[in-house]
């Protein structure tokens, strides 16, 4: 894997890992970098097969989102279709409530037929 192919958050990762010889990594790369960021990284290096896509519901600022957890799969090529499909994602921590977010280990759509989009391509 080049260097140039890694994603802002595990550049920040090597960086400070550079930087502080390893030491406190955790507690230097910030709050998007604690277990969620982790496992990921586990995943994208070593994909298992999709066991199911765990379906819920929640609420954000006062907003009904749709999620959907992997189980399992190749996370990384699941987050550059959605951005294909959907745009960027949005930023779960502001209150402007965007199309389509990823956050501990789920992907949170807006709308139901967005959901329903991506069940059809990974189910």
């Amino acid at each position: 894997m080049s260097i140039s192919n890694l994603q802002p958050w595990q550049l920040d990762i090597l960086e400070k890992m550079q930087k502080y010889k390893g030491r406190g990594l955790i507690q230097i790369t910030g709050r998007e970098t604690g277990k969620t960021a982790f496992n990921r990284l586990f995943r994208d290096i070593f994909p298992t097969k999709l066991e199911r896509i765990e379906i819920s519901e929640t609420k954000l600022h006062g907003v009904r989102l749709f999620a959907a957890k992997p189980v399992g799969g190749y996370w990384l090529e699941m987050e550059l279709w959605c951005t294909e499909r959907f745009g960027a994602p949005g930023d779960i921590w502001k209150e402007n409530i965007e199309r389509w977010y990823m956050n501990d280990q789920k992907f949170f759509f807006r709308n139901e037929q967005d959901l329903t989009i991506f069940l059809l391509k990974w189910r």
